[in-house]
């Protein structure tokens, strides 16, 4: 099923727990004129294992389909507690999944998953950044502010031995943060990890990938 939201310039969609876009499905966002809509979505740790900690706030309850982004203003915040973490990605993979591939033209993306082990963009814990065969997460434009902690900001999971894959960077405004995981790259106990945390913004206007990011 191939789905578009359309954010519709003043208005507000809230919701505390999350679009599923399973893998054979594709999700497509937009925004209007303004990029004024807003999709705000805070989901809170669950003390029921069955109430959806480990999907991914926009994306699968384990893999996701593809993930395209146009504008709109979205707002994520994933859930924790003082001994349990949040497992699925900001806009990705579930716990221990992967998304095809994500796709962002413009908008503005905020997204914190501080505390959990997921990534903002990518996977979930334990999960790769994306299983397409090729640039799996894209960016050609947009405002993104992700700020993590375990996993990397934009890349994979927490506990993920796997490679990123291709990051393509081709525009945009990024603000990368990771307490323990890469801004982009790998998470905790995983390859590609930074050895001290990656706080840092990235102004790309060039074809760029993870690996190769100008630094400012």
């Amino acid at each position: 099923m191939d789905v578009n939201l359309i954010l519709c310039d003043g208005a507000t969609l809230t919701d505390n727990k999350g679009i599923n876009v399973d893998p054979e499905s594709s999700l497509s966002i937009y925004g209007q004129s303004g990029d004024t809509g807003k999709l705000c979505i805070h989901a809170r740790y669950h003390e029921d294992p069955d109430a959806g900690n480990n999907a991914a706030l926009i994306g699968g309850t384990y893999d996701a389909g593809n993930i395209s982004i146009y504008g709109g203003t979205i707002d994520l915040v994933t859930g924790f507690n003082n001994e349990e973490r949040y497992h699925g990605a900001g806009i990705g993979g579930g716990k221990n999944g992967s998304p095809k591939q994500i796709k962002i033209y413009g908008g503005f993306i905020k997204c914190d998953t501080e505390g959990n082990d997921s990534a903002c963009i990518g996977g979930g814990s334990g999960a790769m950044a994306s299983s397409y065969d090729g640039e799996g997460i894209v960016i050609y434009g947009g405002e993104l502010d992700l700020r993590s902690s375990y996993g990397a900001a934009i890349g994979n999971g927490k506990n993920c031995t796997g490679s990123t894959g291709s990051i393509g960077i081709y525009g945009g405004t990024i603000t990368a943060e990771s307490a323990i995981g890469a801004g982009i790259g790998g998470g905790e106990s995983g390859r590609y990890r930074r050895r001290r945390p990656c706080r840092r913004r990235y102004y790309d206007h060039q074809p760029l990938n993870g690996s190769r990011l100008r630094r400012h």
